[in-house]
């Protein structure tokens, strides 16, 4: 082995697995429930460049987290790993979090750093197809970037589920900031991609306050019937929580409508973003993004897309780690076009 850095690894061709899979080969029933655990681990904790697959949280007493489970319950506690370059497949929970669970509850805090990872085909019985962040009476707000979440599952929030509820003696909180990040043909109930819960008691309230950063929402797939549905995101409230979701230079385009779901009382605020049907807010625009191959899951703009050159101040890199931006103004989407030239003539040369 000739790496003598961790940039110098191969993870893609030289996967390294954890997998649940530990009895009969590809029976689900005898798997582990949990594949990784952590239990109060500070930022300088890291899991880097695994493969984390076929987890099986289906027990009583066991059926969260079936990938990682991240706890950092109870007052004072915390637990804000770095989850770097993973890819979570096929793992499950009957409750909540196939892939991961963030364990928030009770005054703690759950909440990791999660950069260039791929959550698929995973799936949960309740909520959190993928991500299930939970910050009832507490805190859990991930900052997620340049990471991919595609055919993922649940009733609540078929990739990610943010939770906020509050008892009267802690206020709740979930607020993750997604960065460059797709959400692709995940589905479920309520919030095709994603779900935002908040509730409130006399005493406290729950915020779920959740930013949305140069992401892709494409085909993404509700199947309930209200209005709070939500092809791409459900927004819900109980008892007067404050549930407030905001999208920058997002592409939101061929969910099931509504697209964005929103009860009474929750507030969506979408800028310089390309929303199909059209939304109401600066700089937003609908018109088809031109997805270079929707059919194998490509979800990059061309140089010709309306998408390009039109949003306003963002990250410094797109989903691939490509510089942005490339021309005057950042692109929609989680994918910055690379090459933007146009001839500003053409010669032709007779025969």
């Amino acid at each position: 082995n000739t790496d003598t850095t961790l940039m110098l690894r191969n993870f893609t061709s030289n996967v390294t697995s954890l997998s649940g899979d530990i009895g009969i080969p590809f029976l689900n029933s005898d798997n582990s429930f949990t594949v990784v655990r952590f239990s109060y681990a500070d930022t300088s904790t890291l899991i880097d460049g695994f493969t984390i697959s076929n987890g099986n949280a289906d027990s009583a007493g066991y059926s969260i987290g079936g990938g990682i489970y991240n706890d950092g319950s109870f007052s004072s506690n915390g637990s804000n790993p770095v989850i770097a370059n993973c890819k979570f497949i096929n793992n499950y929970a009957t409750d909540y979090g196939g892939a991961i669970f963030n364990d928030g509850i009770e005054g703690g805090n759950s909440s990791p750093t999660i950069f260039n990872c791929l959550d698929s085909s995973n799936s949960s019985g309740q909520s959190g197809g993928a991500i299930y962040n939970d910050g009832s009476n507490g805190t859990s707000s991930p900052i997620i970037t340049n990471s991919k979440f595609v055919n993922n599952s649940s009733y609540y929030g078929g990739a990610v589920c943010n939770e906020a509820e509050c008892d009267d003696i802690n206020n709740g909180n979930s607020a993750p900031i997604f960065t460059n990040c797709l959400f692709a043909h995940n589905n479920a109930t309520l919030g095709g991609a994603v779900y935002d819960d908040a509730s409130c008691s006399i005493l406290c309230y729950g915020y779920s306050l959740v930013v949305f950063e140069n992401c892709t929402f494409a085909y993404n797939y509700a199947s309930s019937n209200s209005n709070i549905c939500g092809g791409a995101v459900s927004d819900d409230t109980w008892n007067s929580g404050v549930c407030n979701t905001t999208y920058i230079n997002c592409i939101i385009w061929g969910n099931t409508t509504p697209q964005i779901g929103e009860d009474d009382v929750s507030t969506a605020t979408i800028v310089y973003s390309d929303y199909q049907g059209g939304y109401t807010g600066t700089g937003n625009i609908n018109a088809y993004p031109m997805f270079i191959d929707t059919s194998h899951e490509n979800y990059q703009i061309p140089p010709c897309s309306p998408c390009v050159n039109v949003g306003t101040t963002g990250p410094n890199d797109d989903l691939l780690g490509n510089p942005r931006p490339i021309a005057v103004y950042w692109d929609m989407g989680a994918y910055e076009a690379q090459d933007t030239s146009v001839p500003t003539s053409i010669v032709i040369t007779p025969f």
